[in-house]
């Protein structure tokens, strides 16, 4: 891993400005309406409650978060940079400036319900609020990536191990690493940019692997996991084109 990517996150990562650049949209964005779609017609198809999860490389969002709570009993939330945990403290304690997620949060609701209430809303946060009871560092870098040997019987993770190196070599190793973390038995949702360099946020690049879906099926059947449970599927992302990636995959994988 080149000494520059090391230290990009440390040294340039703004979560104000990825909020802005991401988030701040007037509707839904393409790429996480396709994941909200993808992983609640299988959390609904399969009917499965899980213990204990945990989202890898949340940054400083909720959104895919509220995807899972009703699936759930205990969420924790891990990422690399404490700035990014700090966000979502902020909102969890209901602090004015935290990121509003209203718009995002009634896109999942509308996949769910025909109508949304503000009650209905007030639910959900509520629901996240009581649900997600850690905070965690986590660094991909290393084989124990929280510094233990905990295992969850559910993991999702959203453009994170793609998203710290160029190598494709780096990548299988942190795949690797986050892999770990599912449980026997356990199942895995994870969503990485497909066929991109690097992503911009406002005026600043951030390397990625340049990966698609082969190479996800062959990381997750070297670690495991069983490809007969394995559903891969490609999703265009008009919306980010000029950011550095017009297309995602999608997993869905148990171990």
């Amino acid at each position: 891993m080149l000494q520059a990517e090391q230290q990009i996150y440390d040294t340039l990562w703004q979560p104000q400005e990825y909020l802005r650049q991401y988030y701040a949209t007037p509707s839904v964005a393409d790429d996480e309406q396709a994941n909200f779609e993808f992983a609640l017609n299988h959390l609904r198809h399969d009917g499965r409650f899980f213990s204990r999860a945990i989202e890898v490389g949340c940054g400083p969002t909720l959104h895919h978060a509220c995807s899972f709570v009703t699936y759930v009993e205990e969420l924790h939330l891990a990422d690399y940079l404490p700035e990014n945990l700090q966000e979502i403290s902020k909102w969890l304690r209901q602090d004015p400036s935290a990121h509003n997620w209203e718009i995002y949060l009634r896109g999942i609701l509308a996949l769910e319900t025909e109508t949304i209430s503000t009650t209905d809303l007030q639910r959900r946060q509520q629901q996240l609020r009581q649900k997600i009871t850690q905070l965690k560092s986590i660094d991909l870098r290393h084989p124990c990536p929280l510094g233990d040997d905990a295992v969850y019987d559910l993991v999702f993770s959203y453009y994170c191990a793609e998203a710290i190196s160029s190598s494709k070599t780096d990548w299988q190793t942190f795949m690797n690493h986050l892999l770990r973390l599912v449980a026997p038995g356990g199942t895995l949702y994870l969503t990485a940019m497909r066929q991109c360099r690097s992503y911009a946020v406002m005026d600043k690049d951030f390397p990625t692997a340049y990966i698609d879906e082969l190479d996800l099926a062959a990381v997750l059947q070297a670690n495991g996991f069983d490809a007969t449970k394995t559903e891969i599927q490609v999703a265009r992302s008009g919306a980010w084109t000029e950011q550095g990636f017009s297309s995602i995959c999608m997993v869905k994988a148990e171990r």
